[in-house]
């Protein structure tokens, strides 16, 4: 059953190998699976389709980098994407750099082992429904965040 809707979610990645790269100007480029088309804890699969609209998406427009999901300007907005790596068609990789002044307790996190992951943010616009989830055929991007929480659906 094909369905449309505008519905908001929040979509987390399954737990990737993460680089990163401390900048002279304090701040800290990373790099990332925001998105894959592994079935998620919640059951839900991203498809091919939508992993390549939201690269489009990067590609045409500016996104922010956020920190869980939140908005707020000087706390919520951590750094800029920079990139979408070339990958196939089934992960959505990003670089971003993030502002100085979150560059050194992100960094420490990393080195001391801290499972971080990126996390997608925006609205369905075309599912199906399927036995344990949803089958996503795209999405309108609205933000990519540096989450803790690193599977799952909100």
């Amino acid at each position: 059953m094909s369905t449309k809707a505008m519905k908001q979610f929040t979509l987390y990645a399954p737990s990737t190998q993460k680089s990163y790269e401390l900048n002279p100007d304090g701040t800290l480029t990373i790099e990332g699976i925001a998105s894959t088309t592994n079935k998620d804890l919640q059951g839900d699969i991203v498809l091919p389709s939508a992993i390549d609209s939201m690269k489009t998406q990067l590609l045409t427009s500016s996104k922010n980098l956020h920190g869980d999901h939140r908005y707020d300007l000087f706390d919520g907005i951590i750094g800029a994407i920079k990139e979408v790596m070339d990958t196939d068609e089934n992960v959505l990789k990003i670089k971003s750099v993030i502002r100085s002044k979150f560059a050194a307790e992100i960094k420490e996190m990393l080195d001391i082992g801290i499972n971080l992951g990126l996390s997608i943010g925006g609205r369905i616009k075309e599912f199906n429904t399927i036995p344990d989830g949803w089958e996503i055929k795209d999405i309108d991007l609205l933000e990519i965040s540096l989450t803790g929480m690193q599977i799952g659906r909100a």
